[in-house]
């Protein structure tokens, strides 16, 4: 068959700019991408080298260009030369019991400056990456992802064919760094023109319209969750890979470990839970049993606790699931309202609900009428309540997992919240002007 060498050129176009790099641990930009390619969209992702260890980028038809930037931080780090770039997340920074010496006072503040040199270097060099990627004149719907994404975005489009998906809320008041409070200044302004604002779910949308001054009404709402697919049969995943005998039962704490997540808490408590379940982290990161959290983490669960420390590919992760029997949502809210609100943020819970999985959850503002509407599980107040609501949930596991599934096709099924976006991106490409 003849192709036509215009066919290209006709297709509408939508370039996603997402600083960060992590594909292959965004199901919600990833489930964007597939739709765009489906809709007969010509997509072109612009992002920076993800090097924490993340799972590969996932597989995209021919219609999809992934375009990395490999920063020269990146050259700088593997030569071993100091400097800690700074960063949004405001994760706490691991430091001695004892209070720091002089010199060592002098050597963190000289690592901050060199970080803060890092990322200026960096962002320019994005900057032009940006550029020379996207000089031809063909019109284009762009989607600049969390802040430095917008930035970028934000300055190669000018027009209101711009849209804003914010994966991570960061507020000004907890940034002390000069470059990123300047980055923040500008991802507000910016924010405050764009066509629309992606957001996770309504909470997390009040909280973008208080802390960016945006119009609530351009925001839409699309949950950070998989694709609905064919549902996954139970799986024996974990239990072959980390050598758990098959009568144990499974609860599993999927992503990252830390104090962002009350990791340590949990693995404490796994030491009183009935006999027959034990606990397993699914790590969305490669990480190395020499890793201070992973240490803090085995030395406070002992025989209870397993880890799979090695990623999966992110269409494999529904496979890790199915091997659970409970799953885990829990978010420290000292780390603020970014981990606090966290209903239509939360990835894994969608993974659960997608696999039938009951989960038990913090309480965190919305999860409690989310488990009561739902039936899909248990709210607890502290991680010290997770053994009395294993005790709930173990007589009625397959009646939890029916719920858990109906919850995921009403509130997180991907495609019915973000196809009126394609829709609409496409009308904005096709109308005049």
């Amino acid at each position: 068959m003849k192709v036509n060498p215009f066919r290209r050129d006709l297709a509408p176009r939508v370039v996603i700019v997402f600083w960060e790099g992590y594909l292959g641990a965004s199901p919600s930009i990833v489930s964007a991408i597939r739709m765009f390619e489906e809709a007969g969209f010509e997509v072109q992702v612009l992002t920076g080298e993800a090097n924490r260890g993340f799972p590969d980028t996932p597989c995209f038809g021919d219609n999809t260009r992934i375009e990395v930037c490999r920063p020269f931080s990146a050259w700088w780090h593997r030569r071993g030369f100091p400097g800690r770039l700074p960063t949004f997340d405001g994760r706490p920074i691991p430091r001695s019991v004892a209070s720091p010496s002089l010199n060592e006072k002098i050597r963190a503040l000289v690592r901050d400056l060199l970080g803060s040199m890092l990322l200026a270097v960096d962002l320019i060099q994005f900057r032009r990456f940006v550029s020379r990627h996207t000089r031809d004149r063909a019109r284009r719907f762009w989607i600049g992802v969390d802040t430095i994404g917008l930035v970028e975005a934000g300055r190669h489009s000018q027009s209101r064919r711009l849209a804003y998906w914010s994966l991570e809320i960061v507020f000004l008041e907890q940034i002390v760094n000069p470059l990123l409070r300047f980055l923040k200044r500008t991802e507000r302004r910016v924010s405050r023109r764009v066509r629309r604002i992606i957001v996770q779910d309504s909470a997390r949308a009040d909280l973008l319209v208080r802390e960016n001054g945006v119009d609530r009404n351009r925001c839409a709402l699309v949950p950070n969750a998989p694709r609905y697919t064919s549902r996954e049969t139970k799986s024996d995943f974990l239990h072959s890979r980390l050598g758990i005998s098959p009568e144990k039962r499974i609860v599993l704490h999927l992503g990252m470990m830390g104090p962002e997540v009350l990791s340590t808490e949990i693995a404490a408590v796994s030491r009183c839970w009935p006999e027959e379940w034990v606990l397993v982290f699914h790590e969305r990161f490669s990480r190395s049993l020499d890793d201070p959290v992973v240490k803090e983490v085995l030395n406070s669960g002992g025989d209870r606790v397993f880890l799979s420390l090695e990623p999966v590919d992110l269409d494999d992760l529904p496979k890790v699931v199915a091997s659970a029997d409970v799953g885990l949502v829990f978010y420290n809210p000292a780390m603020g309202p970014n981990y606090a609100v966290i209903t239509g943020a939360s990835g894994k819970l969608a993974y659960y609900l997608q696999a039938g999985v009951p989960v038990i959850c913090l309480d965190l503002p919305g999860f409690d009428e989310l488990m009561t509407d739902g039936q899909c599980g248990v709210c607890v107040p502290s991680p010290a309540a997770i053994g009395s609501a294993l005790e709930v949930l173990t007589t009625r596991l397959p009646e939890f997992g029916e719920a858990a599934r109906r919850c995921f096709d009403e509130r997180y099924a991907f495609d019915r919240f973000f196809l009126p976006l394609v829709e609409e991106i496409k009308g904005e490409l096709h109308a005049p002007g």
